[in-house]
């Protein structure tokens, strides 16, 4: 009777565990990949560059300077849920460099360009020229490519008094809207969330590139489950055995 209670115990406390495991939406196997790999190289970013960082000097606030990561942030924008890295360098020009994780276990680089604006958390963001088109970031097959969204196209014959061309379409993922259509996309893209941007220092990287537990990655289902609830079994057989011996308990 006691390993009956036991075994329904185990059941029941497998199945409230269960039933409150977080679910990430991630293959969590992947994630972990990935963050892994960005701390292995944000702790060590020389082997980023593949160089010795206190022999590049890029352009910097006052001149040449030697080339310092000043900060970080970690973005979502493949819709997979998992994650890519941007850092910021002091270079004015080329200062700030994705970094996205593919298949093959590599962190895949790509500088982005000065006029790029904005960047919000979905990794959309304005491209700052005459006028503003709204992009995307995206890697396919592990290569960097620019996804628009929103654009126009000019007649060159044509000029303002701040001497740009004047708009003659308007395109909205490539299908042609009205000039108020392409408004409100663009006030909408304004009001999405900016990416946070962290001090980059060992603390934040441990901070906010953390792997996700694997173990309680999602609910547990069929043989999973079984075996989830055998593993409560002993946890309480053994804690329970230990409990009786060291309070002196009978067992009954």
């Amino acid at each position: 009777m006691k390993i009956f209670r036991f075994i329904v115990l185990a059941i029941i406390v497998a199945g409230f565990i269960n039933a409150n495991l977080p679910v990430y939406g991630v293959d969590v196997d992947e994630y972990n990949k990935a963050v892994e790999a960005y701390r292995d190289v944000l702790l060590n970013p020389s082997e980023l560059f593949g160089i010795n960082l206190d022999e590049v000097f890029v352009l910097g606030g006052m001149g040449e300077e030697k080339l310092v990561i000043r900060s970080f942030a970690v973005l979502y924008m493949d819709g997979d849920n998992i994650p890519s890295v941007i850092i910021w360098t002091n270079d004015i020009w080329n200062g700030r460099i994705v970094l996205h994780h593919n298949n093959e276990n590599d962190i895949v680089r790509n500088t982005l360009n000065y006029r790029v604006g904005d960047i919000k958390k979905d990794g959309t963001y304005v491209f700052n020229g005459a006028p503003d088109w709204i992009s995307q970031f995206q890697f396919i097959n592990g290569a960097y490519e620019e996804k628009w969204l929103a654009r126009t196209e000019f007649d060159y014959s044509q000029y303002d008094s701040d001497g740009n061309p004047y708009i003659i379409e308007y395109y909205v993922y490539d299908k042609k809207v009205s000039e108020t259509e392409y408004d409100l996309f663009y006030d909408e893209q304004n009001k999405k969330e900016s990416l946070n941007w962290y001090e980059f220092n060992n603390e934040n990287i441990n901070k906010y590139l953390t792997p996700l537990p694997a173990f309680a990655a999602t609910p547990k289902t069929g043989d999973d489950f079984v075996i989830f609830a055998l593993i409560i079994f002993v946890i309480l057989g053994v804690s329970a055995k230990a409990l009786f011996r060291k309070r002196g308990w009978r067992e009954a």
